[in-house]
């Protein structure tokens, strides 16, 4: 292996060569030549020095300037040999060094270097005692002074085939730790692994192997790795353990814009509290270990990344992400996710087309109206909506802000003066709470779908006052939360734990709503007039097509008072509950009729009689009966509406 600084390269070569070459050209700088093989050892720079132990039938340890190659004063410096314990009649053929590459730390040189004695025992020139020694050594790489050595295996043998072979010593593996840099070593006399303190050469532990082995050591990921007798060995360190494994936010196969795709993921914990980056990669061919497209490195803490680049549209990409902490220790991989690159919904301030939301929402001023287009947004970070801007979809189920890993999807915040906040015709989805009203008054919602939020689907704060009008909030642990002031009309609230949940009795007001299948309906809020609770029916939930079907327990139930003439015919004469009442998207009432306001208990009012399900049995008489009433109920409420005309059949 080559050692490198920042202009040469230097190489060993067989034959006891070493040549240093510019880095930038190529050319040879200089050559050194030694007396020993050189075979497989690395060099090693420290001090304006490149440092050589050639091994063979050469004991010495080579110090060489940088600049000239020639050899430092007072250097080589020979390894002292051990004693040997053969019989004194015995005759010394010839000794070897196997020898390790070069390691260096704290102005030493470490390697690991065996003695091989071979010897003669019936005087026919033929070796038959083997003698063979192992030391790990440490050389002050100043002055050459052997600092400390210590013994790293021993053995006698009396076949020479069980030597083993090429010269080859295992290189100590160096590495860091709270209280200093710790020195790893293997044998190829003993099975076993050696830590030892590089200052002292104290032995801190050893683990044993499965057999001596040639393979160094080496540190990856929190854990010092080690090969022997065709296995694997794995210790974990007590001080620098790896982060875990993150894991992606998003379904595989989902819809990302190829313009400004953003990529998300849960933050990994470190057991040690060291602060973790990240590492990202995108590939088209699903092998992310090999070969991939993009490569990205986060900063500390960062756990979404904006791809900086523009996605070839309906391609499907593969990505997956791992952590690093600050000392080096990598995670696995994650699991791969995938997505396809689409074209980015279009997003407009007052007609005039913006690049992004961001943007838009940036530029937004008090009155202005940002329309998003049809699609999905998949969003990395809280979509914030000043005071007095409007967010405004192309209908409650085409545009998705989809908030998969968020704290919040978007926040309704500040004021304007004759301008609330406003959000309609979307899908919220996915965040730990979906919508959150912050320092605003007055903000309103209107024909969302709040979904398969964790925390909540809508939740004001104890500052802020809002309006919740005609919203689908499905799946989410609680449908609407309040600290604050908030009405909740004409909407559906299925499928949670708590429908409304309130800090306070008069936190929620809650008026002409379905609540139904949530483990409480209501909790700290009083049952409001026209509420009941019937189970509606979707076109296909299991897929989020929550269009209601035709005539409903929800149909025709909203408020009185509130606009049904966009909804198409027949109407009923009043406005559906749910995202799509009062839009051109509302279910047929089947001819359906309500009966008039009766009396409800508890309500300190009047209210709608209850629909099948609520109080009644489905064949009470008050709700077959409720035809004969219709011209009571309108006469005595308000003067008969005029049927506005529709302007296009329901899709």
């Amino acid at each position: 292996a080559a050692a490198v600084t920042a202009d040469q390269v230097i190489i060993g070569a067989n034959g006891g060569h070493y040549y240093s070459f510019d880095l930038a050209t190529g050319a040879v700088r200089w050559s050194y030549d030694v007396d020993g093989i050189v075979n497989l050892s690395a060099p090693v720079i420290l001090d304006g020095r490149a440092f050589m132990l050639p091994g063979g039938t050469s004991g010495k340890l080579h110090a060489v300037d940088l600049a000239t190659g020639q050899s430092a004063a007072g250097w080589p410096i020979e390894l002292p040999a051990p004693a040997t314990t053969a019989d004194v009649t015995a005759k010394l053929l010839s000794s070897d060094h196997a020898i390790s590459s070069l390691a260096a730390v704290d102005g030493k040189i470490i390697f690991d270097v065996r003695f091989d004695a071979y010897f003669d025992l019936n005087q026919d020139a033929v070796p038959d005692r083997f003698e063979l020694r192992e030391y790990v050594m440490a050389v002050d790489a100043a002055t050459g002074d052997i600092l400390w050595q210590r013994a790293n295996g021993s053995t006698v043998l009396t076949d020479g085939n069980q030597v083993p072979k090429l010269w080859l010593c295992p290189t100590p593996a160096l590495y860091q730790t709270a209280s200093g840099p710790l020195v790893a070593v293997s044998s190829t006399l003993t099975a076993n692994v050696r830590v030892l303190d590089p200052r002292t050469g104290a032995e801190r532990w050893v683990a044993t192997t499965s057999a001596p082995t040639q393979i160094s050591p080496a540190l990856a990921n929190g854990r010092l790795f080690f090969g022997a007798g065709g296995a694997l060995h794995g210790a974990l360190s007590s001080v620098n353990q790896p982060p875990s494994t993150p894991v992606l936010f998003g379904s595989d196969g989902r819809s990302i814009s190829a313009a400004s795709a953003t990529l998300r993921w849960s933050p990994s914990l470190d057991p040690n509290g060291d602060s973790v980056t990240y590492q990202l990669r995108v590939g088209r061919d699903g092998d992310l270990l090999e070969s991939w497209e993009h490569e990205i490195t986060t900063a500390p803490g960062q756990t979404a990344v904006k791809l900086p680049v523009r996605l070839d549209t309906g391609v499907t990409y593969t990505y997956s992400v791992r952590a690093r902490d600050s000392k080096a220790a990598w995670s696995d991989w994650s699991p791969p996710g995938s997505f396809v690159a689409t074209l980015t919904p279009s997003v407009s301030i007052d007609g005039q087309t913006q690049s992004d939301l961001a943007t838009a929402l940036q530029s937004a001023t008090p009155g202005t109206v940002i329309t998003l287009g049809a699609g999905t947004f998949n969003l990395s970070d809280t979509i914030r909506v000043p005071g007095g801007v409007t967010l405004q979809g192309a209908g409650p189920s085409r545009t998705i802000l989809d908030a998969r890993g968020l704290a919040v999807g978007v926040t309704l915040e500040g004021s304007a003066a004759g301008q609330p906040t406003q959000m309609s015709k979307l899908t919220v989805t996915g965040a730990t709470v979906g919508v959150a009203f912050r320092d605003t008054r007055d903000a309103v919602l209107r024909n969302v779908i709040i979904r398969d939020n964790t925390e909540a689907g809508v939740e004001v704060s104890a500052n802020a006052s809002a309006q919740v009008m005609n919203a689908t909030l499905l799946r989410n642990q609680n449908g609407v939360k309040s600290f604050g002031s908030v009405l909740v009309k004409n909407s559906v609230l299925a499928q949670g734990h708590t429908a409304f949940w309130s800090d306070s009795s008069n936190a929620i007001a809650s008026k002409f709503n379905d609540s139904y299948n949530n483990s409480v309906d209501y909790r700290n809020v009083e049952r409001g007039l026209g509420d009941f609770n019937a189970e509606v029916g979707w076109v296909d939930a299991a897929n989020n097509d929550l269009h209601v079907l035709a005539h409903q327990p929800s149909t025709d139930r909203g408020d009185p008072d509130d606009d049904f003439s966009q909804e198409p015919q027949p109407n009923g004469g009043r406005i559906n509950l749910g995202a799509f009442g009062g839009t051109d998207e509302a279910e047929l009432s089947g001819g359906a009729v309500i009966p008039p306001p009766t009396p409800h208990h508890g309500d300190g009012g009047c209210a709608l009689a209850a629909a099948p399900g609520q109080g009644h049995d489905t064949n009470d008489a008050t709700w077959l009966w409720g035809p004969i009433f219709l011209a009571l109920a309108f006469t005595s409420r308000r003067p008969p509406r005029a049927r506005q005309p529709r302007s296009r059949p329901r899709p």
